[in-house]
C-alpha cells in the first residue's frame, strides 16, 4: 500500500534552511529545524493541530532536460514531500508560493498544479542556519552535510576554521 502525501516542486532551488525559516514563519510554536543526510534533508515542525512532529522531506534532484521527465519543472530542482493530512497541502502550498512552482495534492490520485510566486517577503536565517545555507549554494551536496554536520560541534568547527585559515595564509 502507498503512502499519500503531497508534494511539490520549487523554483529556483531554494536550501533546506530557507524553507526552514519559511516554516517557522507559519508555525504557531516557530520551530522548524533541519536535519541532514547526504543529499536530502528534513524540516521538523510542529503540526498546528496537534503539536506533534511533522517531517517535510526536501530532496535535490538533478532532473532530465528531456521531454519524458515527469516533472513539470525541467532540470535541477527541489523537490518537497509530506504525508498528507488536513493542513499538508496549505503548508506545502504556502512554501511553494514564496519561490514558485508545482504542487501535487495528494501523489496517489491528483495531477500537478502551478502556484504562482507571491510577493517576495524577507527570510530571517540564524547564523547557523546561514552557514548551512552558504554551504549547501558552494558544494556538492554530500561534501557540504559533511561539513554541516562538523559546524554542528563547536569544537570541530573551531579546528575547522583555523585549518581553514592556515590553508588561506600558505
Amino acid at each position: 500500500m502507498r503512502v499519500e502525501r503531497t508534494k511539490g516542486i520549487l523554483a529556483g532551488h531554494p536550501a533546506p534552511e530557507e524553507i526552514a525559516a519559511l516554516v517557522r514563519g507559519f508555525s504557531d510554536s516557530g520551530r522548524a529545524e533541519v536535519k541532514r543526510a547526504d543529499d536530502m534533508a528534513w524540516v521538523v515542525f510542529d503540526d498546528p493541530e496537534s503539536g506533534t512532529d511533522r517531517q517535510m522531506r526536501v530532496e535535490f534532484e538533478t532532473g532530465d532536460a528531456s521531454p519524458d521527465d515527469p516533472y513539470p519543472i525541467r532540470g535541477d530542482r527541489t523537490v518537497v514531500s509530506l504525508g498528507a493530512f488536513d493542513a499538508s497541502v496549505v503548508a506545502v502550498e504556502a512554501v511553494i508560493s514564496h519561490f514558485g512552482g508545482y504542487v501535487m495534492d495528494n501523489d496517489c490520485h491528483a495531477a500537478w498544479r502551478e502556484v504562482p510566486k507571491k510577493a517576495v517577503s524577507v527570510i530571517e536565517l540564524t547564523p547557523y542556519e546561514l552557514l548551512s545555507y552558504e554551504l549547501a549554494r558552494i558544494l556538492p551536496p554530500k561534501v557540504a552535510a559533511g561539513v554541516h554536520a562538523a559546524a554542528a560541534d563547536r569544537g570541530k568547527l573551531e579546528a575547522l576554521l583555523q585549518s581553514l585559515s592556515t590553508w588561506h595564509r600558505s
